[in-house]
């Protein structure tokens, strides 16, 4: 009879360990999905504030298109200031350059 009652408590047992699997795995896709979209929101985010700044500066608005129309008509300091302006775009819209820049830096 005890055999029994054991034998029953480790089928419960077991269950309860399943169904804890269960739930982990479940709370491990909800964080991964939570991630990807708190991430993809802050590029979103970045690159909107980006625009707006290029909206509000009329010259390099207009460096910009003459870079993409025919970039050696800039002089030099255009030339830089687009070189600039195009590597920042580049490493604030891209969350692996970012993640990769913080963990060489020891912040991850």
């Amino acid at each position: 009879m005890f055999e029994a009652i054991g034998n029953i408590g480790s089928f419960i047992g077991g269950i309860g360990v399943a169904l804890s699997v269960v739930y982990l795995a479940v709370q491990i896709r909800i964080s991964s999905q939570t991630a990807k979209a708190s991430a993809a929101q802050i590029v979103m985010q970045s690159m909107s504030e980006y625009f707006r700044s290029v909206s509000e500066n009329a010259q390099l608005a207009k460096v910009i298109t003459i870079a993409y129309k025919n970039i050696d008509s800039l002089e030099e300091s255009e030339i830089t200031q687009f070189f600039f302006w195009s590597l920042s775009y580049w490493r604030r819209c891209s969350p692996t350059a970012n993640s990769r820049t913080r963990v060489r830096k020891g912040k991850e």
